[in-house]
């Protein structure tokens, strides 16, 4: 983990120092309520939004994003947006220090790091911010780092010492969500439209009627098919749900989306909500495989996996983070075409 820690650190000072402009101009505090903003979303799977005012150059990746303040290449008023593919858990006091260290001995002169944990949009990140001078000219740089999908996301803003643009940084990191949020944010809007419309009534008196947690350690049969009528999953269709002697298999359909690996991580996430949200995590076992509609019309499997009752209960305790679970699971078997 180290290597690709410090390969990213290496990546963004040497980006930096030459995508920061040295000309100093006076700069000064500024409303952002003043300013229009438009929402601009990632490959890596998160939305934020930037002024309307600000500049973003043709040169942009899709995991190394720059948006300016002002002209191009200044460093008054630079943002930058770095996705990159890393093991591990980018929160644990260990991996933080180490990307901290690789900041701050980057081969310019740095001081005043200071961090914090935070949170935004149910994103757990650390927050930073330290000093630096470049070619005689000084910079502060505030930033998070937070885990997503198989790597982690940088988002850091520079700016001259003694400009005073907190405001906008503030705004934008309080904008940054996941396209899984904005998604359900969607779906909740249409439910609750739905409800306002036209109310349901449910007089059915089925023992397993409104139930969305579920303890299976209590069960004393051999084989239940589960009661799925009112238990919905973060992706996709739930099929079915069948207890089996301790083991609970679970069945989806899933939908493409925005790249092979989002497709293949919107499953841990909907496995990760099912333990720690329904009471999943009182399986002994838990198996799971979701199948696809295929370009020729037929539906077929396109994933599977099986989690012990350790890997259970390290999941739900949160000692392992959701888009790492594939590295944790028994028995993993992904579709080719999706790994390409």
């Amino acid at each position: 983990m180290k290597k690709k820690l410090l390969g990213m650190i290496l990546l963004f000072t040497i980006i930096f120092s030459f995508g920061c402009s040295s000309s100093h101009e006076q700069s000064t505090s500024e409303d952002v309520s003043q300013e229009a903003y438009s929402q601009h979303e990632t490959t890596f799977g998160l939305s934020y939004e930037i002024p309307d005012s600000w500049k973003t150059p043709d040169t942009n990746s899709d995991t190394e994003i720059y948006h300016y303040k002002k002209e191009i290449g200044s460093g008054d008023g630079m943002l930058y947006i770095i996705y990159q593919e890393i093991d591990g858990d980018i929160l644990t006091e260990t991996s933080f220090n180490e990307f901290a260290d690789g900041l701050l001995n980057s081969g310019y002169d740095t001081d005043g790091f200071q961090s914090e944990d935070f949170e935004s949009n149910n994103i757990k990140m650390k927050k930073f911010n330290y000093n630096m001078e470049i070619e005689q000219t000084k910079y502060k740089t505030q930033g998070v780092v937070f885990n997503c999908y198989e790597g982690i996301v940088m988002i850091a803003f520079s700016s001259f010492s003694e400009s005073n643009y907190d405001s906008y940084f503030d705004k934008i990191i309080s904008s940054v969500k996941s396209t899984d949020a904005i998604e359900d944010e969607f779906n909740e809007n249409i439910v609750q439209n739905e409800d306002e419309t036209e109310p349901i009534e449910d007089n059915t008196e089925s023992a397993d009627d409104n139930i969305s947690t579920f303890d299976f350690s209590t069960y004393d049969t051999p084989y239940k098919e589960i009661d799925i009528s009112n238990l919905s999953i973060k992706h996709g269709e739930l099929l079915s749900v069948i207890y089996s002697d301790g083991t609970v298999t679970v069945k989806t359909k899933i939908e493409p989306s925005f790249n092979n690996k989002a497709t293949i991580d919107q499953n841990y996430f909907t496995v990760a909500d099912l333990v720690k949200n329904h009471g999943f995590n009182t399986c002994e076992k838990l198996s799971y495989w979701a199948v696809a509609d295929m370009e020729d019309g037929e539906e077929a499997k396109c994933i599977s996996f099986d989690l012990n009752k350790k890997i259970i209960d390290n999941l739900y305790n949160e000692n392992i983070v959701e888009n790492q679970l594939g590295n944790y699971a028994d028995e993993l078997w992904i579709l080719p075409s999706l790994q390409e």
